[in-house]
């Protein structure tokens, strides 16, 4: 199961043919951190990342990941002291660092990219990693508008305006990796909240388009 992980990762996200816009399940990426024959494959010495989400859970492993591979990283998360901390637990403010970012804000998404070139010069790789559940006891009847465009406003357009500003920098520079994280909800039935499932749903339709447009440039 490792080697077919590796063997997906490799073809979507670090071949450097092309930029290419790809989702990966959270169970996948779980695996490809733990497979030991993956990490050769990564290929990261020098490359430069923005993490959103990056406080915690798949975010902060990946940041670890990352760094000890040889990237430049950037975690892009709205939990000040968290992230700060996780970032000095990390490495030195040379290879990894924290800037305010809430996905649903456009300009904070645009700042966090203009820092990763201010500061690098360059950008490899935007992990929309950013995401919310909805509460999971509401039926259709009892979900509240507010909470379902909550979920929509960081599940899919945080991931839209990822993928937006991190376009800009690397359509001139012809490379690059954006990648989503998805979920299996998005091929469940019944079995997660109305506004989770929808909103995974539509960040992977997302990412479909965004290979249709960005293929011969972007991965």
């Amino acid at each position: 199961m490792d080697t077919q992980v590796a063997s997906s990762f490799e073809k979507r996200f670090l071949t450097d043919r092309s930029i290419r816009t790809a989702w990966i399940p959270s169970s996948e990426l779980f695996l490809l951190m733990a497979s030991k024959s993956t990490v050769s494959l990564l290929g990261l010495e020098g490359k430069v990342a923005i993490i959103t989400g990056g406080a915690g859970g798949i975010g902060k492993s990946v940041a670890m990941l990352f760094v000890q591979h040889g990237a430049k990283v950037i975690i892009a998360d709205v939990q000040d002291d968290l992230s700060q901390a996780v970032c000095e637990n990390i490495g030195s403010s040379e290879v990894i660092s924290y800037v305010h970012c809430d996905v649903t804000i456009d300009s904070d998404v645009q700042n966090v990219v203009d820092m990763a070139v201010s500061k690098y010069g360059r950008l490899d790789i935007m992990f929309g990693n950013a995401g919310i559940p909805s509460k999971s006891d509401l039926t259709i009847l009892a979900t509240e508008y507010q909470d379902f465009k909550r979920v929509f406003d960081v599940n899919v357009f945080g991931v839209f305006l990822c993928a937006k500003h991190a376009t800009k920098v690397m359509i001139p520079a012809k490379k690059g990796s954006i990648v989503f994280t998805a979920s299996a909800a998005f091929v469940t039935r019944g079995n997660a909240p109305h506004a989770y499932v929808a909103s995974k749903h539509a960040a992977t339709k997302l990412r479909y388009s965004e290979i249709d447009e960005l293929r011969l440039t972007i991965r």
